[in-house]
């Protein structure tokens, strides 16, 4: 192995969880979702400089991201997974006038070592900004198998 590589065992866990308290904010164009603050990651997983999920270790993911937003307009938030700029996963959620919408958005997929997630949000009609507080912005991931 070399400097710095890392082993992980086929029945070992991966954890990580990242907060995000900046009211990033989401466009009408697709946003690359940045979670910069390390609460724990037991391998590495994920690159706060530029979002990327980069697993060591091929296997089944669960990736999780709770977002919580509002604004006075109507609006839905759309929300992809990207494995390798490949689509793989999409969601959407509606808000209503003068509301704060509280969402939580996950999948499972399986990943090769190597391989490159990314998290794209955008807004259907205006710019809105994401919560600054921790405990409803984040992001989750965690392997789940082989």
């Amino acid at each position: 192995l070399s400097s710095g590589s890392q082993v992980i065992a086929r029945d070992e866990s991966v954890n990580a969880k990242y907060t995000d308290v900046s009211g990033q904010q989401i466009n009408t164009t697709p946003t690359l979702l940045i979670y910069p603050t390390k609460e724990f990651d037991t391998h590495g997983i994920y690159n706060t400089t530029n979002g990327q999920i980069i697993p060591k270790t091929s296997g089944k993911y669960r990736i999780k991201i709770n977002i919580g937003a509002s604004d006075s307009l109507d609006y839905t938030l759309i929300i992809k997974f990207l494995v390798n700029g490949v689509e793989k996963s999409y969601t959407q959620f509606n808000s209503d006038f003068n509301s704060i919408i509280y969402e939580t958005f996950d999948d499972m997929l399986k990943l090769n070592a190597g391989d490159i997630v990314e998290i794209y949000m955008e807004s259907s009609n205006t710019p809105i900004n994401l919560s600054t507080n921790a405990n409803v912005n984040n992001l989750v991931i965690e392997r789940i198998g082989d």
